[in-house]
């Protein structure tokens, strides 16, 4: 069996969440300096450069001794509300080149923790530079320190390290269009259930949100930044919240509820694109009812599709279950709202498909009503597969040749990926190979460990989320 699992005083007073940039940290006046130590020497100081990014006269200092992971903490005695801010800038200048780490608390507890802003990130010594951390994952919430490890790689060497500027912001301000989002009692639910749509954690950047208006997806619609709705039919319906701020500004969210009758097994499938064409994608989403151990154990449960193509011909090709990502910042977060089972198919044939999911678990095999897929002829050239005629050449499914002109791209950040990416859509290439596994994670099946539980059981989340 092979299993998959997808697997100071107080600077500031905040009564509420805000998104007005925090200059947590300046060393200019008493007002705006924390208390804050280390285990070698500590001080505001001159700054010992005034002509490079940091006009400041005075600036923190701390003398980072031998060893490494020689942090400055930063305490703060009223607790400090990160809110909607998703960005850490902090500007540092020390005399020994090496990686920079920040760490927030609460209480007696890491909050976050990361390099800021990579592993490979070293700015030059003797050098004011803008470090960066984010702090996506950590919005809404607050902290009470902050600690900073300049240095970290240079076990054998003291170190000056002088900081200032240490800033909370949002860089997605932008023109200030409110931010829509909302959250579901359940995304899962039986006809007749209700359901309740919270919008609160949505904001606007630079003052009040005055309208919710939400549309269900069945015809019903309603008002007010918490509601309740009830489907009285199976299917998935599509929700849709529009925010309008004070200044007449909208913006919109939208997720997705499966209606399931609790008589059915398989639910209704919808086939996300209604008009496909030769060689397009085509997609449908369901559900389940019921709950597995493990979706991605085909020993505990498997959904396969049973194609009839207008030729006459018959192919079962297994789907997949699902759960959405969101690249937020510099940081993939799942959205748990949205996981549902799919399938996903091409055809090189025009006409009539019928579609038929076939479930197999421990109660036995169930299989759905029958779908009809209607494929129009189109442009799409099709799959990329091996020249029949020479491996070393590439074709189209339509037989157009293919010429391969990328790069392999090895283990790195998101932020050399997207430059990576972008500089190859500039040059015109067509391809670039992306190594998914963690470095120290190559081998599969070597040992049990965080993305691996063994022989035959691993992990693609490490794949899927690194």
């Amino acid at each position: 069996m092979k299993t998959i699992k997808l697997l100071v005083a107080s600077l500031f007073i905040f009564t509420s969440l805000t998104i007005s940039a925090q200059m947590i940290v300046d060393f200019e006046t008493p007002e705006t300096t924390p208390v804050f130590s280390a285990e070698g020497e500590t001080s505001v100081v001159d700054n010992p450069d005034a002509n490079g990014i940091n006009s400041s006269a005075k600036v923190g200092y701390y003398k980072k001794v031998v060893g490494e992971w020689k942090y400055v903490t930063m305490d703060f005695p009223d607790t400090m509300q990160i809110a909607y801010n998703n960005t850490l800038t902090f500007k540092l200048r020390t005399s020994t080149q090496g990686r920079i780490f920040a760490k927030f608390w609460i209480g007696d507890e890491i909050l976050i923790e990361s390099w800021a802003p990579t592993y490979d990130f070293q700015p030059l010594a003797d050098t004011w530079t803008e470090c960066k951390m984010d702090l996506t994952p950590a919005m809404g919430k607050a902290f009470t320190k902050l600690e900073l490890a300049a240095c970290v790689d240079n076990n054998d060497t003291e170190a000056d390290v002088y900081f200032d500027d240490v800033l909370l912001s949002n860089p997605d301000v932008g023109d200030g269009t409110p931010k829509a989002t909302f959250t579901v009692s359940s995304n899962k639910v039986f006809i007749g259930d209700e359901v309740t749509f919270d919008a609160s954690g949505s904001f606007d950047f630079d003052g009040e949100i005055t309208d919710y208006s939400w549309d269900f997806g069945d015809g019903s619609v309603a008002t007010g930044e918490i509601v309740k709705h009830t489907y009285t039919s199976d299917s998935i319906y599509n929700v849709n919240l529009t925010l309008t701020d004070n200044d007449a500004k909208t913006s919109t969210d939208n997720k997705y509820i499966f209606v399931l009758d609790e008589n059915e097994k398989i639910s209704k499938a919808t086939f996300v694109n209604t008009a496909p064409a030769i060689n397009e994608k085509i997609e449908a989403v369901f559900q389940i009812n019921k709950s597995y151990t493990n979706v991605y154990n085909p020993d505990e449960v498997t959904v396969d599709a049973e194609i009839l193509y207008p030729d006459g011909s018959i192919i079962m090709l297994p789907c997949f279950y699902y759960v959405s990502v969101n690249l937020e910042n510099t940081t993939w977060v799942k959205d748990t709202t949205y996981q549902s089972w799919m399938l996903r198919f091409i055809s090189e044939q025009q006409g009539t498909h019928s579609v038929k999911l076939i479930l197999n678990d421990a109660d036995g095999k169930v299989t759905s009503d029958t779908y009809f897929v209607e494929v129009t002829d189109g442009a799409a050239k099709g799959i990329i597969r091996n020249d029949t005629k020479n491996k070393q050449y590439y074709r189209h499914t339509t037989g157009e040749p293919f010429y391969p002109l990328g790069i392999n791209i090895g283990w790195n950040s998101i932020a050399n990926y997207t430059a990576i990416i972008d500089n190859l859509s500039a040059a015109k290439a067509n391809t670039f190979r992306y190594w998914h596994t963690p470095f120290a994670q190559q081998a599969l099946e070597w040992k049990p460990t965080s993305f691996y539980d063994g022989l035959g059981v691993y992990s693609q989340e490490a794949a899927a989320m690194s």
